[in-house]
């Protein structure tokens, strides 16, 4: 009777030493995967940042070609009025 318990004793320690073991080897293998995903995450931030970046070099290169082309917009009118008021006092003047 007492090898009998003695050998289930010696089982469940066996047993329990396993669960540990599968235990640890799966707290390792989550470990890995989670500092695969926090590196991964790391670069992500990296590239939101650099795009971010880019964005914002891209919206102020718009912004400066929009107030160029308002800029050579105005000096066309401006030059379309005085070609007009010109052609009025020249033909005025020829009258």
């Amino acid at each position: 009777m007492e090898q009998n318990q003695t050998n289930q004793t010696q089982a469940v320690q066996v047993n329990s030493d396993l669960i540990i073991q599968q235990y640890q080897e799966e707290q390792f293998r989550l470990n890995t995967e989670l500092m695969k995903y926090k590196a991964y995450s790391r670069q992500l931030e990296g590239t939101v940042i650099q795009l971010d970046q880019e964005v914002k070099a891209a919206e102020e290169r718009h912004q400066n070609q929009v107030k160029e082309t308002n800029k050579f917009k105005n000096q066309l009118k401006k030059q379309q009025t005085n070609n007009r008021n010109n052609t009025k006092q020249h033909g005025q003047s020829k009258r």
